[in-house]
């Protein structure tokens, strides 16, 4: 069996109402329906991080679709690159900055300094997301929303 030449991670929005300051959540899945993460703000961060603990080649590219689309809406790239980047929300603009493994670090999943919440607190059963990653540093960019 070949590897492929690159991965496509399928996301969907989580039904349910959104309360006000409620991040929305997704669904980031396999094109065959496979679930790699189950709930995330980040779906196509959190799923290139759930396809490297899979064993994917971390030199194999992933891009994104959402389920609704006919058309990829992120550019392929390299899946140890996409695993180690996350966005920072908050004040425009949309950031994207290096992930920090929050099992390690004990920082939120976005990394901006905030302790995490107790898990007795919240309920919260793991990590967002698995914690296979060791990549290179990648530079910050900034997008405007």
């Amino acid at each position: 069996m070949t590897a492929p030449d690159h991965v496509r991670i399928m996301v969907r929005e989580l039904p349910g109402p959104l309360a006000p300051g409620v991040p929305q959540k997704f669904e980031a899945s396999t094109e065959a329906g496979e679930v790699l993460v189950r709930r995330t703000r980040h779906p196509f961060y959190a799923g290139a991080r759930a396809l490297l603990k899979h064993g994917l080649d971390p030199d194999t590219l992933v891009t994104m679709r959402w389920r609704s689309s006919g058309s990829d809406s992120v550019a392929p790239v390299p899946v140890r690159v996409a695993a180690g980047l996350t966005t920072e929300e908050g004040d425009n603009p949309i950031r994207i900055r290096r992930w920090h493994d929050p099992a390690k670090t004990g920082l939120r999943a976005g990394g901006i300094g905030r302790p995490a919440p107790s898990r007795a607190k919240t309920g919260w059963d793991g990590p967002e997301t698995p914690t296979a990653f060791s990549g290179a540093p990648v530079p910050e960019q900034e997008f405007s929303a």
